[in-house]
């Protein structure tokens, strides 16, 4: 009975080798890190576009990201934000490796004036730093 079970050890073992690589788990595939456009990026590449020649309307413009015209108005309406917080925001680059401003978040600042656009961006980028 001795003999038997030694025998069986010698079986799986390896001396000084690896085990075959079907002995190791299966691994999980790499997903690449994911990426966030900048919005002021995305309005000023649209806003280009009608120049180039790429679309002549709105509408045309909407059908190659896949977006409304109305969500392409509130996009390219971004760039009647203050001078100094587009530039801050472009020097956000892009794209973000996460999302510190949105399209969305930036609308409010419309509302608001020039100086009061460039404390609620910081306010804005601090809480996407911190969070």
């Amino acid at each position: 009975m001795l003999a038997v079970r030694g025998a069986s050890r010698r079986a799986y073992h390896f001396e000084s080798a690896a085990p075959p690589g079907y002995f190791d788990p299966p691994r999980a595939p790499v997903e690449p890190a994911r990426q966030y456009r900048n919005p002021i990026a995305v309005a000023q590449e649209w806003q280009r576009m009608p120049s180039a020649g790429e679309c002549a309307y709105r509408a045309d413009l909407a059908r190659q990201p896949g977006v409304t015209r109305a969500g392409v108005t509130q996009v390219l309406g971004l760039l009647k934000l203050a001078l100094e917080v587009l530039e801050a925001l472009a020097a956000l680059g892009h794209p973000l490796p996460t999302p510190i401003v949105t399209e969305r978040g930036l609308r409010s600042l419309l509302k608001v004036p020039a100086k009061q656009q460039k404390q609620r961006l910081r306010s804005i980028t601090d809480k996407a730093a911190a969070g």
